[in-house]
């Protein structure tokens, strides 16, 4: 069986950048200027990948980086709908792996160039629908150093495989050995 993304051709793909407290203060320590309001961006439609689908490492760059985040799929064309209805247009929701070509990001200022290369944006497995409040997480059990680990919003940088097919995203080749298996270009 093959899990794909739980919403494959979606017509749109919005995020909000910096949206919570560490990642503010580790961009604002890497000299980064935090706004004062919410960050949009788009990623590219084509980028959407299923969950344990390899993510291709672009030959321009080896500044991959990934965030973890909880997605919500638009169940409906809607506008200007009131917090009070939101929950009323919301189909369900989902674990994006928000992965970024972090040299590529800053080359333009909506992002879109950094945030849309193909396979970043892995998605699923599940789009789970009901409540936010009965979701819940597993953590998935601890992994070596060359085993691939799914997309998923419990690893942890310490439990990241450093090298691998589905490579995490922050190695660069010079952590790499010569036995290591390198990420699909």
């Amino acid at each position: 069986m093959h899990l794909q993304a739980p919403v494959s051709n979606p017509s749109k793909y919005l995020a909000i950048g910096m949206n919570y407290a560490k990642h503010a203060e580790d961009a604002r320590r890497a000299g980064v200027q935090v706004p004062d309001t919410q960050v949009w961006f788009n990623k590219q439609v084509s980028c959407i990948n299923g969950p344990f689908d390899p993510v291709h490492m672009p030959r321009v760059s080896d500044k991959l980086d990934y965030e973890a985040e909880l997605g919500v799929a638009i169940g409906r064309r809607c506008r200007h709908v009131s917090a009070k209805d939101a929950r009323s247009v919301i189909a369900g929701y989902m674990v994006c792996n928000d992965i970024s070509v972090r040299d590529w990001q800053k080359r333009s200022a909506t992002m879109t160039l950094g945030k849309s290369f193909n396979t970043t944006g892995p998605t699923g497995p599940w789009l789970v629908t009901g409540s936010i409040h009965t979701l819940t997480m597993s953590p998935h059990p601890p992994v070596t150093p060359v085993t691939p680990v799914p997309p998923c919003c419990t690893c942890t940088r310490a439990t990241r495989p450093t090298a691998g097919p589905r490579s995490s995203p922050r190695s660069t080749p010079s952590s790499w050995s010569a036995s290591t298996p390198r990420p699909t270009r």
